[in-house]
């Protein structure tokens, strides 16, 4: 607070510029949904700055009451009281965008705000709302430059204005002020009938855009049209600017576009082959920010100059004792497979992949595969990076799902250290299996996020029956066994099951199922889980097989599909 006491007052008037202005596009923009609908930091810091200091109050009250956005009835009041004791603030008053009609509300605060240079106006006046205010007080506005209008025909699915007395007495005072009323205005935003959505629909034969141009033809004034937001694509885009350009009062026309470069190069073409077009039509296409791509970090390249040859027989640490080389080994392979590493929430988004590491210009690799070429060292380097290589699993076929519920009944202790799980459901043994999946899978606290699969196995279905034959049953011996203490009525229904070929895939699916559902209670600590959805295989049992099959399963697996139903 003492450096700012230090500060001039036109310093500190800069510096709270930047966080009490708002952007001309923002003021004037059409959208469907107004960019103030949505509360913002910006919002929240204006009422803060003023209460600082006295000195901040003095400053920042002339850049606040600079522009005024109406959106509720509850502002509209609270701008009234403090226009009635304070008064000389309307003269601060320079821009004023107004979502609604207000009443008489908008009589008191016009009334004492004769600098405004700027309007922002609304034809989406719906009842019990008025604009009786606005009707009376619109004319004396004497030094009005610019004005714009929203929602020319309202959002999609609503296309006439509205029909009441009040409304229509508004239109034709706002169509006769822009005429003639508004001796200084010069600009003139016309939203061009956009609704939004990538939606399109003319000027030609819709209200109120018609009376809008008859009025801007009666004009004495030279006029520029400003048009936020325009598709290119469409073919009568072409036709509604030369109804515009047509007009001897409009001396130019600022067009933003809103298509992809393609359209908006034809669109440029059309417009510079026109003769009517060419000397008024200015078009801007907006910057479009595209999502910034996850930078792909750089391992680090050794430099030979540095690195000597080893002598013959070397050993590292070979004077230590076991312990010391135990510590020292930890050590570095805690900082090799980045133990420390905390995800972010970037890391956490839907969609997001695993970071990847560039060896190479060419070749890049994962995290976890650079933990497992250190765990593959040896047998001491496995254990010490063991805790780590399993923060980051990615299971994309229904082996490695279960080979991993093996391992997770071996040592329990390796679910714990998951962190993310990547798992992808092969589906090919019910058409119905999916919504099984996504019922058995709601009970589960982390998010299942979907995306689309990028591997995609191009085997036949004889090599995956064998590639998958060995893990199955011994899953399924296990999950029998520890359902039924290994009766001997469910080792012989087993027996019987495994010898047809038909029940194979349904047991295929049923297996998978309870081993992830084991890893999944097991992983106490994930944070994110995510669904890669498979391809769309070409073999697939319908519904009715899949519930008459149910009878060859052996005993608790019914009761187990049944309740996952």
């Amino acid at each position: 607070m003492t450096l700012t006491r230090q500060l001039p007052d036109e310093v500190l008037r800069s510096i709270l510029l930047s966080h009490l202005h708002i952007p001309e596009d923002k003021f004037f923009s059409c959208d469907a949904d107004s960019p103030f609908s949505v509360p913002r930091d910006l919002e929240l810091r204006c009422c803060s700055l003023l209460v600082v200091s006295k000195r901040w109050m003095q400053v920042a009250t002339s850049l606040l009451y600079e522009c005024i956005v109406l959106r509720s009835i509850h502002q509209v009041k609270a701008l009234v009281l403090a226009l009635e004791a304070n008064p000389e603030f309307g003269k601060l008053i320079k821009r004023v965008r107004v979502e609604g009609g207000f009443g008489m509300d908008m009589r008191d605060i016009i009334s004492v705000a004769p600098n405004i240079r700027c309007l922002m106006l609304s034809f989406e006046v719906w009842q019990p709302d008025t604009p009786i205010g606005l009707t009376e007080f619109l004319g004396l506005m004497e030094n009005l430059e610019s004005v714009g209008f929203m929602r020319m025909q309202g959002r999609v699915g609503r296309q006439a204005p509205p029909k009441s007395a009040a409304f229509l007495e508004y239109f034709k005072e706002v169509l006769e002020c822009i005429a003639g009323g508004w001796s200084s205005l010069t600009h003139v935003y016309f939203p061009f009938n956009y609704a939004g959505h990538d939606r399109y629909s003319g000027l030609q034969g819709s209200e109120p855009a018609n009376s809008l141009i008859q009025a801007l033809g009666r004009t004495s004034r030279r006029l520029s049209l400003h048009i936020p937001k325009l598709v290119p694509s469409d073919s009568r885009s072409i036709s509604d600017l030369v109804c515009l350009a047509e007009l001897d009062p409009v001396e130019k026309i600022l067009v933003t576009v809103t298509a992809t470069s393609r359209h908006c190069a034809a669109f440029k073409l059309k417009v510079a082959e026109d003769e009517r077009l060419s000397s008024k039509v200015v078009i801007h296409e907006p910057f479009v920010a595209t999502k910034p791509t996850q930078p792909t970090k750089q391992l680090p390249k050794p430099n030979p100059r540095s690195v000597q040859p080893l002598p013959p027989g070397f050993v590292t640490f070979v004077s230590a004792s076991a312990d010391v080389q135990e510590s020292l080994w930890q050590r570095i392979i805690h900082f090799a497979t980045e133990a420390d590493y905390e995800y972010t929430a970037d890391d956490l988004k839907p969609c997001t992949r695993t970071r990847k590491y560039a060896v190479n210009e060419i070749e890049t690799i994962s995290l976890a595969q650079l933990r497992l070429n250190n765990a593959l060292v040896s047998k001491g380097f496995y254990n010490s990076t063991r805790p780590f290589l399993f923060r980051d699993v990615s299971l994309h076929t229904d082996i490695h799902i279960l080979q991993f519920a093996l391992a997770i009944l071996d040592r329990p202790d390796l679910a714990s250290h998951v962190r993310t799980l990547t798992y992808c459901f092969d589906i090919s043994a019910a058409s119905d299996s999916r919504n099984v999946w996504k019922k058995g899978l709601a009970r589960f606290k982390p998010m299942v996020v979907a995306t689309d699969s990028e591997e995609d196995a191009h085997r036949s279905d004889k090599e995956k029956r064998a590639h998958w034959a060995g893990p199955v049953l011994a899953w399924a011996v296990a999950v029998f066994r520890h359902q039924n203490n290994t009766s001997a009525g469910g080792s012989q229904r087993f027996e019987d099951a495994k010898e047809d070929k038909d029940i194979f895939p349904l047991l295929r699916v049923g297996t998978a199922h309870f081993a992830l559902e084991l890893i999944i209670s097991q992983a106490t600590n994930l944070v994110k889980l995510t669904q890669l959805s498979p391809p769309c295989p070409e073999r697939q049992i319908p519904r009715c097989r899949y519930q008459r099959d149910q009878r060859h399963s052996p005993p608790g697996r019914e009761a187990a599909i049944g309740s996952v139903q």
